[in-house]
Order: C-alpha cells, then structure tokens, then sequence
C-alpha cells in the first residue's frame, strides 16, 4: 500500500482547519473560471460550478470585472486544488472555498489582490479576509485604485431595477 505524499497531507490539513463548517474537501481541476467568484471543475469524475465564499466579484460589464476575471484565471485555471464545500445555492452551485497547490487558499488571495471584495455580510468574523481588503484597499491595489469602486451586489440591484423600468 503506497503511504500518503505529505503534499496530500498538507492539503488535506488546510482544507480540515479552514472551516468547521467545511462539509468535504475532495481533489478537483479547475477547468474554467466563469466570472471571478465562479469556477467550473471536475471534481469526482464530473463537472460542477463552484461559487467562492465569502468573495464577491465585480460583474463582467462592471467597471474592472474583466481584469478581476483575468487575475481569477490566471491564478486557478487548469490547477488541481482542494474545494471545500458549505453546501450549495439555489443555483446549485457548491459554495465553497478553493485551496490551490501550493496552499493558498484562492478567496484569500484575491482579495490580497484587490479583484474582489471581503462579503462581510456572509463571513462577519473573517479577520483574515477583513486584514487582506483593508491592505488592498490602503495600497490601491486592483479595483481600489478607484476612489468609490461600486459594489457589486449594489451594481447588481441598479441593473435589476434599470431592467424592470425599462423592459425589452
């Protein structure tokens, strides 16, 4: 019987101390990144959509959303990661978190990076994400080199409400 790498130990730790919350974190590839908080994988043999945790992206059409969707798949497209799963949304979409190779962990990496927002209203007490976008922000990192970057949840409703007063 061949003994556990200590690579897959490693993962394996991360994925177990990320969360109690974490109900399993098997191995999947990321084969395509749909929007910065979204990634199509193959985990178990199959393809299903995974929406980040505790992120929230800048939409496609919003201002910055196509440079954060660049910096998402240059950082997870094609790697093999652990994704830890908090259930699934109403779109049936696994909410998760996503461990990549060498141990970062991919939510947190990007808001170090500025493609993203910390979804305070999803992860109150997440110090580490908080730390990560106040770092961003104070360093005008990505979507922070703006003054007043708009939300996305908030783009999202204008859009909403623009579509409803102004139908097709």
């Amino acid at each position: 019987m061949k003994l556990p790498t200590c690579r897959f130990i490693f993962f394996f730790s991360i994925a177990f101390f990320l969360s109690s919350a974490v109900i399993s974190a098997p191995v999947s590839k990321v084969i395509d990144v749909i929007d910065g908080d979204t990634l199509k994988v193959v985990l178990e043999g199959r393809s299903v959509r995974v929406r980040l945790h505790e992120i929230d992206y800048p939409e496609t059409g919003q201002r910055y959303g196509r440079e954060a969707k660049k910096i998402a798949r240059r950082l997870a497209y094609g790697k093999v990661g652990l994704v830890g799963s908090r259930g699934s949304d109403r779109y049936g979409r696994i909410i998760g978190r996503v461990i990549l190779p060498g141990g970062e962990d991919l939510s947190l990496e990007l808001v170090k990076m500025g493609a993203c927002w910390w979804y305070e209203h999803y992860a109150p007490e997440d110090e580490e994400l908080e730390h990560a976008q106040h770092e961003a922000r104070s360093k005008k990192w990505g979507l922070w080199k703006s003054k007043a970057p708009l939300l996305p949840w908030k783009w999202r409703r204008m859009k909403k409400k623009k579509s409803l007063a102004f139908p097709n």
